[in-house]
């Protein structure tokens, strides 16, 4: 800008104040997309879960992404938070029967999951519950989804599923094998029996 005047020329600077909001707001979204995204995948690839759960281990807390009503008393919905440590404990002294319950306790202990998921990316438990009457079994899956590469594990998913249909078919098919030893056996034995009769009927 010129000073008529003196013939002298100004340059005027304005500085340009950076606008933090939208960053921050675009980062808040990613977030959220973020977070459906991964509902989406937990509930696409979890259709025989019938109870969910993600944990953060290092902060002791345990979100819900599916409930069964045998969690309902300490999970009220979906999406509910607690605290991590002894979140089952009304579960299992409620429904696992009482041989299967120490197993249970001590497999959702934080020492126990990471000495497990320092082995392998995943373990499971299977166990039996008590319902109308009848003996169900069911099964807990405990998966690291730790996102970077240290070996502490800190970040869980935790499934329970009905094994049922595949327990019964396992028992059905053991029955099956021994059953069927049993008669080879049998068939062993009188076979055997038969050629000792021969036998002593040939030399006599």
């Amino acid at each position: 800008e010129e000073d008529k005047e003196s013939g002298e020329i100004f340059v005027k600077v304005s500085r340009i104040e950076p606008n933090h909001e939208q960053p921050r707001k675009d980062f808040k979204e990613e977030q959220l997309q973020e977070q459906l995204r991964r509902l989406n995948m937990i509930e696409g690839l979890s259709i025989d879960f019938e109870s969910i759960f993600y944990a953060n281990l290092d902060v002791d807390r345990i979100q819900a992404y599916r409930v069964s009503p045998r969690f309902g008393s300490k999970f009220s919905s979906n999406c509910t938070v607690c605290q991590f440590t002894g979140f089952d404990s009304e579960y299992i002294q409620t429904w696992v029967c009482p041989e299967d319950r120490e197993r249970v306790a001590r497999a959702t202990t934080p020492e126990h999951i990471r000495n497990m998921l320092s082995k392998s990316r995943s373990f499971h438990v299977n166990y039996r519950i008590m319902l109308n009457g009848k003996l169900k079994y069911l099964q807990l899956r405990v998966v690291n989804v730790n996102t970077d590469e240290s070996q502490h594990v800190s970040q869980i998913v935790m499934g329970y599923r009905s094994v049922d249909d595949e327990i019964i078919y396992e028992m059905e098919q053991k029955k099956m094998l021994e059953d069927a030893l049993e008669q080879a056996k049998s068939s062993n034995i009188a076979k055997n029996t038969f050629l000792s009769n021969m036998s002593h009927d040939i030399r006599t």
